[in-house]
């Protein structure tokens, strides 16, 4: 959860809020989840109130101060720390075949909707996704707040990091392949952003 205060319509204020899901990778309190989600809290673009909190499962009503170790903007990762020790933890760097048709689930709190799980399958791979590279595409239900939760396979691997679909074409969900997330992965714990080398063209 990213609380940045409130917004202002026609003189009525509103909580503005960004919601998202995340999962332990490492038992000291670190967590995995998408740039998107915490973006306010190291754009220095962004002006205003920003606090980053992780709301556990087993203790939805208690907001656990957190802040950001690493950003990757492109692939739309990020690493977060809170202090909380964690029982259970998901290693996103390991590679994992995915192939069309393939069963898979999401967890994740879609709209608030705390630890829920969804399957789905695998409705292709390699689809190009602008500066994404390739990305899974899924027919796993999924809503705003299910972004930065885990994609595991048939044998519960992380195999992807959901990401948010496209609003104007309802249905269509992604998710970042493990392969993409493994290459990242030890440059977020080394914590800033991570940058890389540009030629002076893009495609």
């Amino acid at each position: 959860l990213v609380d940045r205060g409130l917004r202002v319509t026609n003189r009525v204020g509103t909580p503005n809020r960004v919601l998202g899901s995340g999962f332990a990778v490492d038992p000291s309190g670190y967590y995995m989840t998408n740039y998107h989600v915490i973006s306010s809290e190291v754009d220095p673009k962004y002006e205003g109130f920003s606090r980053l909190y992780v709301m556990r499962s087993d203790r939805p009503t208690e907001r656990i101060p957190a802040k950001v170790v690493g950003w990757d903007e492109i692939l739309d990762l990020a690493l977060i720390k809170a202090e909380v020790e964690s029982d259970y933890t998901l290693y996103p760097g390991l590679a994992a075949a995915l192939g069309q048709g393939d069963q898979v689930l999401a967890i994740g709190s879609p709209v608030s909707l705390e630890s829920s799980v969804n399957s789905g399958i695998v409705s292709a791979v390699g689809r190009r996704f602008l500066q994404l590279g390739d990305v899974v595409h899924i027919d796993v239900p999924v809503n705003p707040g299910n972004s930065g939760g885990p994609l595991l396979d048939a044998e519960r691997r992380v195999v992807g990091i959901v990401f948010a679909g496209l609003e104007q074409f309802e249905g269509l969900n992604f998710a970042i392949p493990s392969r993409w997330i493994g290459a990242v992965f030890p440059r977020l714990f080394a914590g800033g952003q991570v940058r890389y080398a540009w030629m002076g063209a893009a495609v």
